[in-house]
């Protein structure tokens, strides 16, 4: 992956977004479709509670699709609702 990514305290659950949406098609992984949407559950549980609902709306969307999107549209999403958290912009859109 790219640069410091998953080593910041408060991108990191979001990058694990990505890794667990690859690790579903990753034929030795015990990764598992409900595992990656429990977790987008959970994670945006925590994004509405914190009132950030842009970066909610992004991991509902996510939660929405399941896994019929493709790799680069996860990792895209992933990527940009990350650089919102890193800019303090969650609620700018």
């Amino acid at each position: 992956m790219e640069g410091d990514m998953g080593n910041n305290k408060l991108t990191a659950p979001l990058y694990k977004i990505l890794l667990l949406y690859e690790d579903v098609f990753e034929p030795t992984s015990s990764v598992t479709e409900n595992d990656y949407l429990t977790y987008l559950d959970r994670i945006s549980a925590y994004y509405l509670g914190a009132s950030q609902m842009d970066i909610y709306r992004y991991i509902r969307g996510l939660r929405s699709a399941g896994i019929n999107l493709e790799q680069s549209t996860v990792k895209s999403i992933v990527f940009h609702i990350c650089g919102l958290v890193k800019g303090g912009e969650a609620d700018a859109d």
